[in-house]
Order: structure tokens, then sequence, then C-alpha cells
């Protein structure tokens, strides 16, 4: 015990010091910094206080011209004390490329020896100026080695971002903007702000700026006093539930798959906290210690949002007002910043950062698959009594992909809330364990599970639920080759420990090809006193590999949410009228189920099924004049987020249906969700097409009119239409292009009126 405590303090002593220049810094600027106020590293430079645009979200177009700081103005205040350590000027407004004297201003600002970088965004509005100006204060910076770099307002794709920005053609101008100022060399970003217009299209922007190899970085609109926006509220903050999850989804997926920088990654998780939980900001503001906001008339500000002017640097000593006034920066402090979602970007707090450190070097201890097999091993399970819909548990954990969820997933997920809360003695309390927990809450409000808390995975509270509860509960999904497993192994070794029950439901199994994920696997089935495969294939692999033995092979758990649907009790349990659209429930067929191939063979084989898909669709919709409609049954980045894919097919849709000169339509669903919408609209289409795992069982359960694609090579889908004599209504990879998907179509159709 003594030995163990001693590691654990020294493991704690190497963290610290290896965090004490942040802890140094944390203590000088966050705590000592409001009393001995420390000189400013950066200003924001207003180059003006008028814009040619008409933004939504802001009001400065609304201005009269007004004073503007001369040349010598500024370089009088700059040469103020306060500016001896001044590194960086970022210059915007108004729309800074209005000011006529912008290239000089940055003459100025760049012969402070100790300047380093100017930055300057535009809006783009008068192209021929904007890039005139901005390319002579690129100029100035290159003849004096300081870096420059230029970001954009872009707010999104064409007519969306000109909804926003209040100007027709802003778009375009933007566009070629960016192109030319990054063709010349300059570091060249957009910068997206995200108001109530286009929450729903940021992802779409996002596609864009991907194809085009953009960077740039999101922002929330916030009521900022410097813009004169307090009348915007309806467009400010102003987002309704599901628009604040879709940015929850869409601020992950920035900081998952797009932005490489640690500090703006923090940005955005705070970000989509503040958005989705109400949560206060958890990371640093600049402008809480060392950076100044400096107006186009001499005045000072502490930052944009909350400040007032504090005084005026043409008319006395800017060190004076900054000094001064530091009882304004306190109150602001205090009174605003923890609910400023602006983008300011800062570090997480040194404490927090540790306790991340922690949290990482507990996760692999306590979840190394070496360790945990060897635990397992040495537990010789002794069966609890009683089937899953008998026993008696207080308290449950229900373990799984959960944070992950597709429409499926939460499909299971209700059926065992509901198989839990029918027994005899149903549990007290249930939790259940999430990756991402604010994807379950969300799942949770959609399926009104209230009764349910999400823990999330791999935390200290998801290891005392372990070691406590009464019975853990593995609840659907694959198990499969997914690291992943380990906190599924973790929780069964922790119940088994103790003589608890462990029951596995609804689960498939597969495809599992590493040996470790196979034994994992193989340890938590025969750690399990109750277990239940989701179809006659995973039973027969189960014994085949030796896995165990004794399974019950039944329906898969999401069966019966769709009969609670059709039984009324969920929604209207049927729909008399059919729209004349063909419905497509697809996925990104990636290599998990295309071994075999190289990475080049296998995007040839995508793109070419991609294009075969699109080709029969479009000309099964145009010979029908349906039009088609694309459905996401997963909307998360991680496993998949369809949404993506169904915005790139519905590209290559397009393209078909105007070869074909057909008067068709394509729309793609960018909202979240629910499973029961997506029942609703395979009721109200003439027709389904269906690729993802759920939505083959969906529209069979269904009984409405669908094909099935097989993506996954005679896996889980195949098993699922197998055991349901619905073989008929598949269609394999390779059969995509060749002629079968037509008459498939045809004879399910047949068979549908018939």
């Amino acid at each position: 015990m003594l030995l163990r405590i001693t590691k654990k303090i020294g493991r704690l002593i190497g963290l610290i010091k290896r965090e004490a220049a942040s802890l140094r810094r944390e203590v000088r600027y966050n705590l000592l910094g409001q009393m001995f106020p420390i000189k400013p590293t950066t200003i924001n430079l207003m180059a003006n206080d008028i814009c040619n645009s008409k933004c939504e979200m802001c009001n400065i177009w609304k201005n009269e011209p007004e004073k503007t700081l001369s040349c010598d103005e500024l370089r009088g205040i700059l040469s103020d004390s306060l500016f001896d350590n001044l590194t960086h000027v970022g210059i915007t407004g108004g729309e800074p490329s209005l000011n006529t004297n912008l290239a000089d201003l940055v003459s100025v600002i760049v012969e402070k020896r100790s300047v380093v970088g100017v930055s300057v965004i535009t809006n783009a509005v008068a192209l021929s100026s904007v890039i005139s100006r901005i390319d002579q204060c690129a100029q100035v910076c290159k003849a004096a080695n300081k870096h420059f770099s230029v970001m954009v307002s872009i707010d999104g794709v064409g007519e969306v971002h000109n909804r926003v920005r209040g100007k027709s053609h802003n778009f375009s101008n933007a566009i070629q903007a960016f192109e030319h100022f990054k063709s010349q060399g300059y570091e060249t970003s957009f910068g997206s702000t995200i108001t109530k217009t286009n929450c729903m299209q940021a992802d779409a922007f996002l596609d864009y700026a991907i194809e085009h190899n953009m960077y740039g970085r999101f922002r929330v609109a916030e009521n900022i006093n410097r813009l004169y926006n307090e009348s915007c509220s309806n467009v400010i903050r102003n987002f309704s539930e599901i628009e604040k999850y879709n940015l929850a989804l869409f601020f992950f997926r920035v900081a998952a798959s797009f932005e490489p920088s640690g500090l703006y990654r923090d940005t955005y998780k705070n970000i989509r906290n503040m958005l989705f939980y109400d949560a206060k900001r958890s990371v640093q503001c600049p402008y809480q210690t060392n950076a100044v906001v400096l107006n186009s008339d001499g005045s000072l500000l502490y930052c944009s949002p909350k400040s007032p002017e504090i005084g005026n640097a043409l008319e006395l000593s800017a060190k004076d007002i900054y000094i001064s006034n530091v009882d304004i920066r306190k109150k602001i402090i205090s009174n605003h910043c923890d609910n400023c979602i602006h983008d300011y970007h800062g570090n997480i707090k040194p404490l927090e950062r540790i306790r991340q450190a922690f949290a990482r070097r507990r996760r692999g201890r306590l979840y190394n698959f070496d360790t945990l097999l060897k635990r397992a091993g040495k537990i010789d399970c002794a069966a609890c009594s009683g089937d899953f819909k008998n026993r008696q548990s207080g308290s449950v954990l229900i373990v799984g992909w959960y944070g992950t969820e597709t429409a499926g997933d939460k499909a299971i997920l209700w059926s065992i809330a509901d198989r839990l809360s029918k027994r005899k003695s149903p549990p007290e309390t249930i939790y259940i364990s999430s990756l991402y927990p604010f994807v379950t809450d969300w799942t949770l409000r959609e399926l009104s599970l209230s009764n349910i808390k999400v823990v999330e995975t791999y935390s200290g509270e998801f290891e005392k639920c372990c070691k406590s509860v009464d019975e853990i509960v593995v609840g659907g999904g694959p198990l499969m080759d997914l690291n992943e497993l380990n906190h599924i192994l973790y929780a069964s070794i922790e119940a088994k420990m103790r003589n608890k029950c462990v029951s596995v439901v609804g689960c498939g199994l597969g495809p599992l090809n590493v040996e470790t994920y196979k034994r994992a696997v193989k340890e938590i089935l025969r750690l399990s006193d109750y277990i239940e495969l989701r179809d006659s294939k995973s039973g027969k692999y189960a014994n085949t590999e030796s896995l165990v033995s004794d399974v019950l092979v039944t329906k898969d758990p999401a069966v019966d949410f769709v009969r609670y649907y059709l039984g009324g009790e969920g929604r209207q349990n049927s729909c008399s009228k059919k729209s004349n659209v063909i419905a497509c429930y697809l996925r990104d067929w990636d290599q998990t189920y295309a071994k075999g191939y190289t990475d080049a063979e296998f995007q040839a084989i995508k793109a070419k099924f991609e294009c075969d898909v699109a080709k029969e669709i479009a000309e099964a919709a145009a010979a029908m004049g349906w039009d088609i409609c694309l459905y996401p049954m997963h909307t998360f980045y991680i496993g998949g987020d369809d949404r993506i894919f169904n915005r790139k097919f519905a590209k290559i849709l397009e393209s078909r249906l105007l070869e074909l000169d057909a008067d068709v339509s394509v729309m793609v669903a960018n909202a979240p969700i629910s499973p029961v919408e997506i029942l609703s609209s395979m009721q109200a289409s003439k027709f389904n097409i269906c690729m993802r795992f759920h939505s083959v069982l969906f529209a069979d359960q269904l009984d409405v009119p669908y094909i099935a694609i097989d993506y996954t090579n005679g896996g889980k889908i195949e098993a699922y239409l197998t055991d349901h004599g619905r073989e008929k209504n598949m269609i394999g990879l390779e059969q995509i292009g060749d002629g079968a998907f037509p008459v498939l179509f045809r004879e399910v159709l047949k068979n549908a009126a018939t």
C-alpha cells in the first residue's frame, strides 16, 4: 500500500514538474495579472467603424463614417510603453479595406521591432479594392520581414453566405479573394460565423472547405458591444434544441477531422459544451490578461464583447488608461466571461490539464487488453440464477457502443429499457455508459427515457458504477474488432468479481479478425450469465470458433421498437398516404467491409460503386417520376455521419438526372433524425433503398417495399435477411451496375402491389 501511494505521489510530482511553466503562467497571468497588469502582446486594431456589408449579426454597417487614426496618431499610440512587448496586431473593422490608408497603417505597425506579425480580416465585398489594398499590406510586411496573414469571412456555400452577409454575389467574391490570397503565398484562412440562419448548413460549408483544400475557423455569433448588435438577438445564440444538438455534432466533427491545432480543438469543445449543456466557458481568454482593443478613434477597450471604452490613447497615456481601469476588467471577468462564447482562444486551465493527464494514465493502466485478459482468466464464473426477463437487480449498467449510436442502436436501447421496466421487480436505477455523453443525452431525450443516467465511459464515475451495480447489460451492437471492447470486458470483470450478473442482449458477432479482440469477446461471453445473439450466423460463429456454447439466438431488440411504433403506442401506426418518393438510407462504404484490396484498388471500386448506385437510383426515379430523399441513419462523425455521404451522393445523383433530363428533385435531410422520424419516412415513401443494417430491419418490419444493398459482403445484412426469408430483397455490391438492380426494383414493387 505504501509503495503504491509513493508511486502515485511520484507521478503527481512528475506531472506538476512538466506543467510547471504552465502553472507559473497561470499564476502570473490569471492571478497576479489582475493585480499587477501585464503589458499586452496583442492588439485588435479597428481600422474603421463602417462596413459595406449588411451582416445580420452586426450593425456596424449602419454607422456613418467617423474618425480613423492617421499614421502619426497610430505611431504615437504605439510608442507608449504599454506596447513595449507587442508582437501581433490583428486588423479588423468594420471592413478594414475601406480605409484607404490601410497599407500605411501596416507600415507604422511593422516599424515596431517587437512586432512579429500582422493579420487582416476582410468581407471581400468590393473585390478589386480588397485585393489591391490587402496585397499592399502583404508587400509592406514582406519588405519588413514580418509575418502576414489574411482571413476572409465566409459563412456558408452560395446563397447561405449571401443571406448572412446581406449581399448578393458576396460568396463568389469571397471565394475569388480567398483563392487569390492563397495563390500569392499568404497564410490564408476563412472565418465562418454561425447564426440562426446558417446553423443547419455549417456542415455543408465544411464539406466545401475540405473538398477545396481551404482552412479556416468557425465561431458562434455573440452579443458584442463593439458590433452594436444588441438588437440582433433573433439570430445570435437563439438556437432551438435540435439546432444546439446539430451544432454540437458539427463542432465535434470540426475538432475531430479538420482542425490540426490542439488549442483551437479545445475552443471547439468549449463551444460544444456551452451550446449543448449551457456550460460555463472552460478555455481562457487572452483579453483577460495580455490583449487589448484599439478603436479607430484611438479609444481603448479591454475586449470587444463587453468592455466599455476605458479612455482615449490620443488624449491620455495608453499605459495609464490600461492600468488605472483594471477594476473594470475584473468586473467584466466576473460578470461576463463565463458566458462568453466568442472564439478568443486560450489554454485549458493547468489543473484541468493535470486532471486529464491522470485520466489518460488511468485509462491506459486499467483498460489495457493484456491486463484485462489476465484478470478475466483468473475468474471462475458462477452463473447468476434466472434469465434476463425474470432477474432481480436493483441497479443496472448498460454498456456498449453508446455515445456513437445510430438510429438502430437507439431502437435497441429503447427495447432494453422497456424490457427492464417490465420485470417483476424493475431496477430502481439504470445507468448507461457513453463514449460521448452529449450524443447519448440527446438519444434519451428522443426516446423519452428520463429515468436513465448517463455516465462517461472510462471515467471514475463509470468505474464506480462497474464496482457497485447489480447487473451489467451488454446492450446490442456487434462485438467486433474495436478497441472499445476493453470497457465492456472491464465492466464484465468487475461485476463477476462480486458475483453479479452479466447479460449480453441482442448483440451480433464480428467481423473479428484481430486475435486480441477475438480473445476479448470470448472472455466477455464466458463471463456472461445470459446471452442473446441477434442472428443465427452469429450463433453459428460463436459455436464454430468455440467462443461460447450456451447462447440463445433471438430477434434483434430493435424489432420490439418497430412493433411498439406499429402498435400505435409510439406514434401513428399506419401511413395511408404515400408520397411519390424513393427514400434512401445509405452510408459511406469503408474498408472495414472490403478486405483484401489495396487502398488504391478500394478507392477505385468505391467510386465505381457510388456511381453505379446513383445511376440505378436515378434511372428508377426518372422512370417512375418519383423524387429522391436521402435520410441519415447516423449523424455523428464517429461511425460515419451519413449526411456527409448523402450530400456528396446527391451531387452524383443530380448529375445523372441532368443527363436523363428527368424532372426529379433530390432532397438531403440535414437535421439529426430520430428513430420515429426514420420509421415515418419509410412508411410515407413509395420505395426504400436500404444500406445501413437497421434501415433494412426497419423497412422489413414495417413491411414496406425495399431493396437491401449488402455492403457487408455476406455479413450481418445477409444474416438478417436469411433468418427472415427475405434474401430476394438483397442485392450484392458486385451486382450493382450489371442490370440486377432494375429487375429487383420491379419485382419488389410488383410484390408490394399484390
